[in-house]
């Protein structure tokens, strides 16, 4: 929302570079949203005008010149000929390295208005680098070489789809088996279990757009989950010799005093009491990435977290805290 004023026209524009890369951003009368009821001599009389549109100019600087010879003229009715793969390739990374320009500008834009203006309500624009040709499209995208005439610009025109197939049975479906303790939980007025509440809520912001704040939900569920394991008998397993003595430790539990943070635990203990069958090797390095990204995220101030990355550091974290739960579980339920 401005007040009173426009930043019209690519003069009075934003600008972020990159290698060969320009990106300037900047609006007209008609990023207005009742553009047609507002003339630019209009503006400083209004209080409120509400921009819902940014123009981008990009300026590329290549020397490439088969590919600009391709640009103009690639046929969108049908595949790249074997002939015209290698420059389909090439226009499509250059594609890619546009829209990830676009984005990070304007996503650091919205940023900058959102925190620094308090204006909380403006989400982050979405790219998805698979699907530049649906972005094309939807943006108008066109270009021009140097002085020439403009034409559409499409660096790909393949649309890629992700699917995820879930575990049979999916262990978030409700089974029989569920239906005691969901009975139990509700006629005892229980409470639930504060590391799955957590995960809820991580994976609740993440599928808001929220990345940075369901990574910190996320791996505070971890830590809550790991402290409680590392509480239990089963933590208090025996190390035998001679690796006790030169840990200095006779069991695993003495850790707790002498581990310096989560890192620390995932890093150490856990590969030794479970198997790879139990806690793969994937899992564990998916989650020392996720906790070294959260600290950038808390004690670097990183601002955008890719939300396919998000997902997959809430994917094994949220299988850790599990591995974690159960054992926690099995141990309580063996000591009655």
């Amino acid at each position: 929302m401005f007040y009173r004023w426009l930043p019209i026209g690519p003069e009075n524009g934003i600008r972020l570079c990159r290698d060969d890369l320009e990106l300037v951003l900047w609006l007209d009368v008609k990023s207005v949203q009742w553009a047609n009821e507002v003339a630019e001599e209009d503006i400083p009389n209004r209080i409120n005008l509400t921009a819902h549109r940014i123009c981008a100019d990009i300026t590329s600087t290549m020397d490439d010149v088969e590919l600009l010879s391709y640009m103009p003229v690639r046929d969108f009715s049908r595949q790249p000929t074997e002939e015209e793969a290698p420059l389909a390739e090439r226009y499509e990374i250059h594609g890619r390295e546009v829209f990830s320009l676009l984005a990070d500008g304007v996503n650091r834009l919205l940023t900058f208005i959102r925190i620094e203006k308090g204006q909380f309500w403006l989400d982050p624009l979405e790219i998805d680098l698979d699907n530049i040709s649906s972005h094309s499209v939807e943006f108008r995208a066109k270009a021009q070489i140097d002085d020439g005439s403009w034409f559409r610009w499409k660096p790909s025109q393949t649309r890629r789809l992700s699917v995820t197939i879930p575990r049979d049975p999916d262990p978030r479906f409700l089974m029989p088996s569920d239906w005691p303790e969901a009975q139990a939980f509700v006629s005892a007025e229980g409470q639930p279990d504060l590391a799955r509440q957590l995960l809820a809520a991580a994976e609740a912001f993440a599928d808001a757009g929220s990345e940075r704040v369901a990574l910190t939900e996320a791996v505070t569920a971890l830590e809550v989950a790991g402290s409680r394991f590392m509480d239990s008998p089963k933590a208090d397993y025996q190390l035998s010799e001679p690796l006790g003595s030169r840990l200095g430790l006779e069991s695993l539990k003495g850790l707790k005093k002498r581990q310096r943070g989560l890192m620390a635990s995932i890093s150490f203990p856990l590969p030794i009491l479970f198997d790879s069958d139990t806690l793969s090797s994937e899992t564990l390095a998916t989650c020392r990435e996720a906790i070294r990204k959260r600290n950038k995220v808390v004690h670097d101030g990183l601002l955008y977290i890719d939300p396919g990355t998000c997902w997959r550091f809430l994917g094994g974290i949220r299988n850790l805290c599990e591995v974690l739960q159960e054992a926690t579980a099995s141990q309580q339920r063996d000591n009655g």
